[in-house]
């Protein structure tokens, strides 16, 4: 159990959480947060999770519009209306870093988290995009990261039944250290099936449905050599890593529960865990939410 009393400079430093930051966490709390909120604070604002850097780039980005529904960053993916009580839902996110250290792998993962924002919103995936740079085409390390993160767009795209319909390449020396992998997937939904991230009202119960929770995103980034070092040798094969059963019938549940109107909204748990997306559904609904951390089942014991 994860100590809370009165957190140092020195464990916030251990958390990437500057002066500042620790600061504005105390004026928020009006007085100093213990080491599971620091914690807690500590992942809700990362870069990741919060693009609490890249966000002032990105607001440049035009994001309203006539037919726009849904606006970028209000909802899980965005949403524009395509006429005769249809919407077009869709979502673009890169997976760059995990690409580079296992790029199959990566490349699927990039896809599966677009795809679940997509469908969580009530859509119907119906196309994959990908956008792609790699280092120079002359290096082996290019050529073999670009035929792996093609292999892992393919596995997906095979598994869910849903086509690549377009996408683009590019290879040059300055990706030499990082390869850039832009994945996209679109969906359509009625107008009136769509479903919000929220959390409303006192009593509403909080499901966990999908795979059991595994320590990914605990004290490291959440796609790590580390992580998938730790999975393989835990009796993980890759085949079952890359395994897209859980997903089609996250789907099909998802379809049932939208289609019976059984819930008031659906969050996908990203990189940050299930605190970011409770988190994230209660601030829609500006409500509060208790969370019962024993009754979540986990990969290993805790």
């Amino acid at each position: 159990m994860m100590n809370t009393h009165n957190p140092n400079i020195k464990s916030s430093e251990n958390l990437s959480l500057t002066q500042s930051e620790l600061e504005l966490i105390s004026e928020i709390l009006q007085r100093e947060p213990n080491e599971l909120e620091l914690d807690i604070f500590s992942r809700l604002w990362t870069e990741h999770a919060s693009y609490k850097n890249s966000l002032k780039w990105l607001g440049k980005l035009p994001k309203s519009g006539e037919n726009v529904i849904v606006e970028a960053g209000d909802e899980s993916a965005g949403a524009i209306d395509i006429g005769d009580g249809y919407v077009c839902v869709f979502k673009m996110e890169s997976h760059n870093h995990p690409c580079s250290i296992q790029p199959r792998l990566g490349a699927l993962t990039g896809l599966r988290i677009v795809n679940r924002d997509v469908f969580s919103m009530g859509a119907k995936p119906v196309a994959f995009l990908d956008s792609l740079r790699f280092g120079d085409a002359e290096r082996d390390t290019a050529r073999w990261l670009f035929s792996e993160v093609v292999n892992g767009i393919k596995d997906f795209e095979e598994n869910m039944k849903v086509p690549v319909i377009g996408g683009e390449v590019c290879f040059d020396a300055g990706f030499n250290s990082n390869p850039i992998v832009n994945n996209m997937t679109v969906g359509v939904a009625k107008k009136e099936d769509l479903i919000s991230g929220v959390a409303t009202n006192e009593g509403q119960i909080i499901l966990l449905l999908g795979s059991l929770t595994g320590k990914e995103g605990v004290d490291n980034d959440a796609f790590s050599a580390d992580f998938i070092s730790d999975k393989l040798s835990s009796n993980f094969t890759m085949e079952q890593m890359m395994d897209s059963t859980v997903e089609r019938s996250l789907l099909e549940a998802v379809k049932i529960l939208n289609r019976e109107k059984l819930v008031v909204g659906i969050q996908t748990v990203g990189a940050g865990g299930i605190v970011g997306a409770a988190t994230e559904m209660a601030a829609r609904g500006n409500a509060g939410m208790e969370l019962k951390g024993d009754k979540v089942p986990t990969v290993m014991k805790v």
